[in-house]
Formats: C-alpha cells, sequence, structure tokens
C-alpha cells in the first residue's frame, strides 16, 4: 500500500510511502493517520532547525544523498556544465552566404 503523505510546509508538496498492506480498513486509517502526524511533527522539526541555524541545508542535502547511495547503490553526477549548455563552435562561412561579383561590361 502506498501512503501520499502531504507536506505543511511545502505548498502541493507530499511525501509517498510504501507500507505493508493491512487486514482491515481501520488498521489501514489508524497506519495512515500515524504517518501522516508524525511525518508532518518531524518536517516541522527539521524547518525549524534549519531555520535557527542547527541544520543547514547543505547538511541536510548530504544526508539525502548518503542515504540513497547506501539504499539504491546510486553515484553522485558531478556539477559539470551539460554539452548542450556550452555555445555552439562557430560554423564556417558557406558559399552562397558570400557575394558574387558579376562584371558584365568586360
Amino acid at each position: 500500500m502506498i501512503l501520499r503523505i502531504p507536506s505543511k510546509m511545502i505548498q502541493y508538496g507530499y511525501v509517498e510511502v510504501s507500507v505493508d498492506v493491512p487486514d482491515s480498513p481501520e488498521k489501514a486509517a489508524q497506519i495512515y493517520m500515524d504517518w501522516v502526524s508524525r511525518f508532518q511533527v518531524a518536517e516541522q522539526n527539521v524547518v525549524e532547525n534549519v531555520a535557527s541555524g542547527q541544520a543547514t541545508p547543505e547538511g541536510l542535502q548530504e544526508a539525502a544523498e548518503n542515504i540513497v547511495k547506501e539504499t539504491l547503490g546510486a553515484t553522485k553526477v558531478a556539477d559539470e556544465a551539460a554539452p548542450w549548455d556550452e555555445p555552439a563552435p562557430a560554423a564556417a562561412e558557406a558559399a552562397w552566404d558570400k557575394p558574387v561579383e558579376f562584371d558584365l561590361f568586360s
């Protein structure tokens, strides 16, 4: 079962969490409410820590990267400019772009 948990801090933001399927709708509702309330409290704590200087966005980014590396085995891509962001090389002047001179009186 996938739970879609709304964010209180980011407008239209949400997190999707995969959990085991419970055996009753009542248990599913309880699991959902538990996840929503715990997530929103944790989210508020993170925002307050960043605002007070106890945690930095860079530190949070680093922690998130480590989680992705450990769980998915992913690697970080270098922050280099993509080839399509670089300017195109100058093209040579085409023959049809050169002016043609005619001497009609020779």
